[in-house]
């Protein structure tokens, strides 16, 4: 929560203010010290279980489905063969995880966060309609 152009959870609108002690959504802070309290936990071995979730997820990675036309309503029109199909991509993830994505990103600066979610975007979802014709 210390980026001012990142989008964040709603859970942060219930984060500790003095009119709001009772919560266990850390304060907003521009300093960035949650985050250093989380890793010089992590780095110590005693991470707050606050910021520990289960991330097991399913995901729905590839999905297609086609049709291939008969060569009897072909023939007429020269074709020798023709294949209708809808294909979807990361189509839908199953998880409890509260992230935008369960698989989390990897730090390529930094062994203590290994496992954190540094609000990596979710990966796309694509969805391609097509026909495969032979002559």
């Amino acid at each position: 929560m210390t980026n001012f152009f990142q989008n964040n959870s709603r859970e942060i609108l219930n984060r500790w203010t003095p009119a709001n002690p009772n919560t266990n959504i850390p304060r907003l802070s521009l300093n960035n010290d949650n985050f250093l309290n989380l890793t010089s936990s992590l780095n110590a071995g005693n991470a707050e279980t606050r910021f520990m979730e289960d991330a097991d997820y399913l995901r729905v990675q590839n999905v297609t489905i086609g049709y291939t036309l008969p060569s009897s309503l072909l023939q007429k029109a020269g074709i020798r063969s023709s294949r209708v199909f809808v294909q979807a991509q990361n189509l839908h993830v199953f998880t409890g995880y509260s992230g935008l994505d369960p698989e989390l990103s990897v730090s390529r600066t930094s062994n203590i966060t290994s496992g954190v979610d540094l609000n990596t975007n979710p990966l796309n979802r694509t969805y391609t309609v097509g026909v495969n014709l032979s002559f």
